[in-house]
């Protein structure tokens, strides 16, 4: 039925899941020298610990396949249909299947042989159980746009793009920007290229506030893009950041004159450009969207942000930005909110979580990583 989308979707879905198994076997091996060091290798709580990994490895990877074949189908019919249910459930069914298989040889990467036989009871239920979840949200999702029907217009589907009205920033537009927008099924709004039918304020505020994602650059500094991405991250809209790498304020031998990115956004991403280099911006800005993109759908409801899931999106978050750069970064709860898009109590619950299972620590009225 869709076999002209298999191509990209196994591309999409191989990538996510060298990622997962990568993240598996290395916290495997990591929770196996911990129970060794106590003399617990072969104990029930080693075991349970590695069933639980298992289990959510399966879990991201069955709603991987599921995400991406749900976000290719929508993309080509305009709608989840039962048959597209269907036909993702087919192929869920068929990654939880190659999990619950291949969980055998897995298991004995923790150095004490083969799960037990109550393990691979329960890990059999537990595959069982996430199918069974992905198909209710499935259903749910098509009888809630059955029920409400939104508009066909493109704000749904719109990028709101915050960028100085300067003509040498052009070809960042055209040449990164639009086609890695376009490139996840979405489309660009710039407003300097059209015109309001309202004042510009009330334009551009209402097309923030209706857009699926906000892209900031903010070369040249201009005070209105600032308000702009005010505005958005208080309406709790997710932002992504760019700019000319000559305002990266951690830059070797920066000038005190240079120019640079104000009022401590350093706590956010940024994806860096040099001019006339466009092609490494437009695939880190495709992978940035597509993932913005999912975490919009995997962590649209208050149990999903409160869940384990959420903690790993947190965490996940906060690696992000601390890798490659040097010394410890600081992240304040309200600009984790703003990052995420969540409210910023349940960052606030998350991130307690997360210190008390001694991932992050307090540090100046913020948190950082931990050392582990």
């Amino acid at each position: 039925m869709y076999e002209d989308l298999e191509a990209v979707a196994q591309l999409r879905m191989g990538r996510a899941t060298d990622r997962i198994a990568k993240e598996c076997s290395e916290t495997l091996v990591r929770t196996g020298a911990e129970f060794a060091a106590r003399g617990l290798s072969r104990s029930g709580p080693f075991e349970a610990a590695r069933l639980k990994l298992f289990l959510n490895s399966a879990e991201q990877i069955c709603r991987e396949v599921a995400n991406t074949w749900r976000d290719l189908i929508i993309r080509k019919d305009g709608k989840l249909s039962q048959s597209g249910i269907a036909f993702i459930m087919s192929k869920v069914e068929e990654s939880g299947q190659s999990q619950a298989r291949n969980i055998l040889p897995a298991s004995q990467t923790g150095g004490s042989g083969d799960l037990p036989a109550w393990a691979h009871e329960q890990l059999a239920h537990g595959v069982h159980s996430v199918v069974a979840s992905i198909r209710r949200d499935l259903e749910i999702e098509r009888r809630e746009t059955e029920l409400f029907p939104s508009d066909s217009t493109t704000a749904s589907r719109e990028v709101f793009v915050i960028m100085a009205a300067r003509e040498e920033l052009r070809p960042l537009y055209e040449e990164a920007i639009c086609p890695a927008v376009r490139q996840n099924g979405l489309e660009p709004f710039l407003m300097v290229q059209r015109e309001p039918q309202a004042s510009i304020s009330n334009e551009i505020l209402s097309r923030i506030e209706t857009a699926k994602l906000i892209l900031a650059d903010l070369t040249f500094e201009r005070p209105n893009c600032y308000y702009e991405v005010g505005y958005a991250q208080a309406k709790g809209k997710k932002v992504l950041f760019t700019v000319r790498s000559d305002h990266d304020p951690r830059r070797m031998n920066r000038q005190l004159s240079d120019p640079k990115i104000h009022f401590d956004l350093d706590s956010h991403r940024f994806s860096f450009w040099e001019e006339c280099n466009w092609t490494p911006l437009l695939v880190e800005l495709n992978e940035r969207i597509r993932q913005a993109i999912h975490g919009l759908q995997t962590s649209s409801t208050v149990s999903d942000r409160l869940s384990e899931k959420g903690e790993n999106e947190v965490l996940t978050y906060l690696q992000g930005i601390q890798s490659g750069k040097p010394g410890t970064l600081l992240f304040y709860d309200h600009f984790v909110a703003q990052e995420l898009g969540w409210p910023l109590d349940e960052v606030r619950l998350v991130l307690k979580r997360l210190f008390d299972k001694g991932w992050i620590e307090r540090l100046a009225g913020g948190y950082c990583l931990k050392n582990r």
